[in-house]
């Protein structure tokens, strides 16, 4: 691997590497350690989906227009280390809302703004990005395994421990902030190292060949042109989706995204419930993960196999089988072995959506494109959390029926995608 496939490598297994190391039990630590209700955990866990509404868009503006996007990862990811390290301190629920709001708003970018940079610094995106992405679950799954390590307390870290409380030299689930903040600010530190990555000030097209002479003059034509200067490349982004093929691709995207909180709030509490120790929760979440790391390395040959429309729709069956064996809630070997679709749905929908689109978005608004798909998340992932608190609620922690109906909507979208993804054929 050359030197700047392996850099870009190190940025996504640190991009990761971030929420793998408290993400995954964010709800876990709001529901057994701060004693929150469902509502509260599910409003706590929406903000990562507020941060996708009101982020990445600007962001992507930014970093298409204005200021180098290797600036711009570093500027938000320092930010959110200072935001997350100060999340061990708030115990009420609005505190901890407002914080973990304020984080995603400057970590979301981080997501859109890594996958525009290195799309850009690739020269094949189609066979190059899924090895390079791969990194990023090494890095998710070490910050999940670091964690573990921590928790169960060997006695080679006795002196850290030591040197970081000594009046309780014991550790905590909170710890898992302060070591998401410590990799925030690396991440932080390796993004001046990128490569140069300079904004595109030209927009796709002149917006003044589209005011007739009589309306130069014309406050409100001023006042437009003013708004497209500022706000270009995401709207020309929202134009991507007048294409068939994308326009069902986001609308699959965002039902499966409010699928996806009933994993994120439930699956842990489920593992709890079937025995697995506090301790080993996150190092089980990451089998996740596992088949993930398998499968983005050998995503350019799926592609080549499957091709686009096969490559989506294995990885929106396997997220319904995934909700679906959750819904059954048993046997414990059957729950925990299907969190490896889990991995096979992020990489074989998800990522290669970006590269899917990556495709189709011109060149002077990819790092917008990859915001909008964030956008579109974030509306699925707030609904999503939400939905899931209120079954929680109603079914009193019953975890089958709560999973129910995220299972019955996945398996509806893999009818919708079958019969309304089509592809032209040059």
């Amino acid at each position: 691997m050359d030197p700047l496939r392996w850099r870009l490598s190190v940025l996504m297994f640190l991009v990761y590497a971030v929420p793998g190391a408290w993400g995954p039990l964010f709800a876990y630590y709001l529901h057994k350690h701060l004693h929150f209700s469902p509502q509260e955990t599910a409003w706590a866990c929406c903000t990562s989906a507020l941060g996708a509404l009101t982020a990445p868009l600007l962001w992507g503006q930014v970093a298409d227009r204005w200021l180098a996007t290797q600036h711009c990862i570093s500027l938000c990811s320092f930010a959110a280390a200072v935001l997350l390290f100060s999340l061990t301190f708030w115990t009420s629920p609005l505190a901890v809302f407002v914080t973990a709001w304020s984080f995603w708003f400057f970590m979301v970018p981080v997501f859109s703004l890594t996958t525009s940079l290195t799309f850009r610094h690739l020269s094949k995106p189609e066979k190059q990005f899924g090895p390079v992405r791969m990194w990023g679950t090494v890095g998710w799954v070490a910050g999940g395994v670091l964690l573990s390590c921590w928790l169960m307390e060997p006695d080679f870290l006795e002196v850290p421990r030591h040197w970081l409380r000594p009046d309780s030299p014991h550790s905590e689930l909170a710890d898992a902030f302060r070591l998401g903040a410590v990799l925030a600010f690396v991440l932080a530190l390796f993004a001046l190292l990128l490569p140069h990555t300079p904004p595109n000030p030209r927009p796709a097209f002149n917006l003044e060949s589209q005011v007739q002479p009589a309306q130069a003059d014309n406050p409100l034509a001023t006042r437009a042109r003013w708004y497209w200067t500022l706000f270009d490349a995401p709207l020309l982004a929202f134009r991507l989706c007048r294409q068939r093929p994308i326009a069902v691709f986001c609308f699959c995207m965002f039902g499966l995204y409010i699928t996806m909180p009933f994993s994120g709030q439930m699956t842990p509490l489920v593992l709890d419930r079937l025995g697995v120790p506090e301790a080993w929760i996150a190092s089980t979440l990451t089998i996740a993960q596992s088949l993930e790391i398998l499968a983005l390395a050998f995503l350019p040959v799926i592609l080549l196999r499957l091709e686009e429309k096969g490559t989506l729709l294995l990885g929106i069956a396997s997220w319904a089988a995934a909700l679906a064996i959750l819904t059954l809630g048993q046997p414990t070997w059957l729950v925990i072995a299907s969190l490896g679709l889990h991995g096979l749905y992020i990489t074989c929908f998800l990522v290669a959506g970006q590269v899917f689109v990556n495709r189709r978005a011109p060149k002077d608004i990819r790092a917008s494109a990859q915001a909008l798909l964030q956008f579109i998340n974030g509306f699925g992932l707030l609904l999503g959390h939400l939905l899931a608190g209120w079954m929680r609620q109603v079914q009193e922690d019953d975890f089958s029926r709560a999973f129910a109906p995220a299972a019955i909507l996945a398996t509806a979208l893999v009818v919708f995608f079958i019969l309304g993804f089509r592809l032209r054929r040059d």
